[in-house]
């Protein structure tokens, strides 16, 4: 069994069976990470606080046949709020398993600890290979963009997005 030691970004806590959880972790060593907490759920434990969502937190993880998270502890924790808690899921959703990125994870720890109200995906579209400064709308190819696809990777500026306002889903289309 090897053990490893981290910061890591929480990005997502889900239930798994009665009392564990999977933890979604964006690391600054290995990329993002899923780890089991053993006992997580439970009243008493120790690491249930330091594994919410928006926690900049130190972590030790076991790796044998999956990872397994040791221990944790709260370094900072970001704005709470429902914009940082999207733009956490949109990082779970665009980021693969176990590919580490520097830029990625200094851009996402960036936006975390200074955006205090709404958090500013360009920067980290650009680290994700979607830089808005390089592209065109999906439909009539203008050169200024506001809104950005999650499902279909396209950008559409303001007017092509003011036309469908009505087709942009939230959950499918981020605003720059």
């Amino acid at each position: 069994m090897e053990e490893l030691s981290t910061t890591a970004i929480v990005l997502k806590n889900e239930p798994k069976g009665e009392q564990d959880a999977l933890v979604s972790l964006l690391t600054e060593r290995w990329g993002k990470v899923e780890a089991t907490a053993t006992s997580a759920r439970k009243i008493t434990s120790k690491l249930a606080g330091h594994l919410q969502p928006l926690h900049i937190v130190r972590v030790r993880l076991a790796h044998k046949n999956g990872f397994r998270l040791a221990d944790a502890l709260t370094i900072r924790i970001a704005a709470k709020n429902p914009d940082m808690l999207d733009f956490l899921g949109f990082i779970d959703q665009m980021t693969p398993p176990l590919a580490p990125d520097g830029r990625l994870w200094q851009a996402v720890r960036k936006i975390l600890t200074e955006a205090s109200v709404r958090p500013d995906y360009r920067p980290l579209l650009a680290v994700l290979g979607f830089d808005p400064r390089f592209a065109d709308c999906d439909r009539c190819d203008s050169r200024v963009i506001r809104h950005f696809n999650k499902e279909d990777f396209i950008f559409l500026c303001r007017s092509c997005g003011e036309k469908g306002k009505n087709a942009l889903d939230p959950k499918i289309w981020l605003t720059l």
